[in-house]
């Protein structure tokens, strides 16, 4: 007999890249239709919900991990609401700030250890200043006073964020690391061409593709560990 678990996880996933491959032709097309974006990551925190019991054990759920991860995933779902029309930039990028917390804190009880910060930490964060200064430098001329402090703060703990998933560097086995780590980065990566799109009037190709598979690798790196802490 099938275990409902699985049936639910298999489920989330597939509705999940249904979703998104029907968002990100909507935007390819310009339609206009953003119907399918805010489904997106309450699919994804169902499949890491469901993805973690399921690794962990009947006790997995005890941890307060995953619920720090669903939340971070759910609060991306607020930012993606928030930012359909592009009419709420400030809220919208309050949820996602918001859910890099939660990233970052579900990160560091997993299995992040700090003494990874000299390497690979160092490397990445050295990377991530020139990374940082060359974004700002060709955003800043467009930002108004009252952008200019939310999308400082906003970028400095998207890269605290990836950082942190660079410190399971060790701590984690290598598929689960390399998942979680590539995902952060892809994050890094979307949400600069988001600003471009948002304040150099860029277009929106590559947002979304980047974005959705950042979330879902984010959220797979987590469940591959969470079957190795149970052996």
């Amino acid at each position: 007999m099938v275990n409902p678990l699985t049936l639910v996880r298999i489920l989330a996933l597939v509705l999940y890249g249904t979703f998104a491959c029907l968002d990100i032709r909507n935007i390819w097309r310009k339609t206009g239709n953003r119907f399918f974006k805010p489904f997106l990551m309450p699919l994804l925190a169902v499949y890491l919900l469901s993805g973690w019991r399921m690794a962990a054990g009947p006790s997995g759920l005890r941890s307060p991990v995953p619920w720090l991860m669903a939340a971070g995933i759910l609060c991306g779902f607020a930012g993606d609401t928030l930012l359909i029309g592009d009419k709420h930039v400030t809220a919208g990028l309050g949820a996602f700030l918001t859910g890099h917390l939660f990233y970052i804190a579900g990160m560091c009880l997993e299995s992040a250890r700090w003494e990874s910060l000299v390497f690979p930490g160092l490397l990445v964060l050295g990377v991530y200043a020139v990374y940082g200064f060359l974004v700002l430098r060709r955003l800043l001329p467009h930002l108004d006073r009252t952008m200019k402090g939310p999308v400082f703060a906003y970028m400095g703990v998207l890269i605290a964020m990836s950082v942190t998933a660079s410190a399971r560097f060790g701590a984690a086995r290598p598929d689960a690391f390399f998942a979680s780590f590539l995902g952060s980065v892809l994050f890094v990566l979307s949400d600069t061409i988001l600003a471009f799109q948002l304040f150099l009037k860029r277009g929106e190709r590559g947002v979304m593709e980047t974005y959705v598979l950042a979330q879902f690798l984010i959220a797979q790196g987590m469940i591959l560990q969470a079957g190795v802490q149970t052996i």
